[in-house]
């Protein structure tokens, strides 16, 4: 009885982990040698988890010399770097943000998560 348990758990994970699941996240597209992307990472990354934005839209980083994900090749190609793409849980883009200015950044990405999410607040 306990092997037909192990072999039913066994198989859940294993098909679970098959099905990609989407859920509402920010996606940092940067590259190598990008002066703002080196300038969020120094002034936002260390603190963006902790953010009531960061655990709203979790954090996905995309190196563009790499391409995009597949999953993500549905959306636009970003055409510099840094882009902050805001994809919900549909894997749809609700917004982007091109570049980084750390006066408006806070800003647009709230924005952005109000379209997602009405009653969010930070």
């Amino acid at each position: 009885m306990n092997e037909l348990k192990l072999i039913a758990i066994i198989t859940v994970m294993t098909v679970g982990g098959m099905s990609k699941a989407f859920a509402d996240q920010m996606v940092f597209v940067h590259s190598p040698g990008c002066m703002y992307c080196q300038m969020w990472r120094e002034e936002i990354l260390p603190i963006y988890h902790k953010t009531a934005e960061g655990k709203r839209l979790p954090l996905r980083e995309v190196n563009l010399d790499k391409g995009m994900p597949d999953d993500l090749k549905d959306l636009a190609y970003p055409s510099f770097t840094p882009t902050f793409i805001i994809v919900d849980s549909e894997n749809h883009e609700v917004g982007r943000i091109l570049g980084y200015n750390p006066e408006f950044f806070w800003g647009f990405v709230q924005k952005f998560i109000r379209k997602i999410d009405p009653k969010f607040e930070s």
